[in-house]
């Protein structure tokens, strides 16, 4: 076929054939355009239409971009954004969706970048386990006076004495709550 008798359409049937192909990673969007006898921007439109189809609309916002997923989702009716860790998670996630689709757009040239986000991420929430485990360890008081006391000796003179003066302020009007209470 010649460049004028390019089709630029193609039949339900040929653009699942086009899809499914293309999900292979086998083929790119030139391959798939002599393949069907049409352009390879017809293959683009096709696939990135379907990227678009596959993504619920409470994931979008008002433009159709993409929402990430952090910003929709809820924890116990808080926003994930409120718990450091659950949206390291729930990048973690997005960023791994990013790099299929990127293989299945066959744009290698950003892939790079995202492992590195990726393993970034990854290494964010180990390191943020490894504290929450620590301060878990941490529930004995007098462990925890002990901590305190080591770290104010290590304090220069000048910061102890201002650190001295805030805690020898009167407390006298607050009203401590035995734990279980409300």
């Amino acid at each position: 076929m010649g460049k004028s008798q390019k089709k630029s359409h193609l039949s339900p049937n040929e653009r699942s054939e086009v899809l499914n192909l293309y999900r292979t990673g086998n083929y790119s969007y030139r391959q798939l355009g002599e393949k069907f006898g049409c352009s390879h921007t017809t293959i683009k439109r096709i696939v990135n239409e379907d990227n678009k189809i596959n993504i619920p609309p409470e994931q979008r916002d008002s433009s159709g971009g993409i929402v990430p997923s952090s910003n929709v989702e809820q924890t116990n009716g808080t926003s994930i954004i409120d718990d450091p860790l659950q949206f390291r998670r729930a990048k973690l996630v997005e960023i791994a969706g990013d790099i299929i689709s990127t293989r299945l757009r066959g744009s290698v040239q950003v892939l790079p970048q995202l492992h590195r986000l990726h393993i970034q991420t990854h290494d964010e929430i180990t390191a943020m386990r490894r504290e929450l485990e620590e301060m878990d360890g941490m529930t004995d008081p007098d462990e925890i006076f002990q901590t305190i006391a080591i770290a104010v000796n290590g304090l220069p003179p000048i910061l102890k004495e201002k650190l001295i003066d805030v805690l020898s302020v009167d407390y006298s009007n607050v009203i401590p709550f035995k734990q279980g209470e409300k």
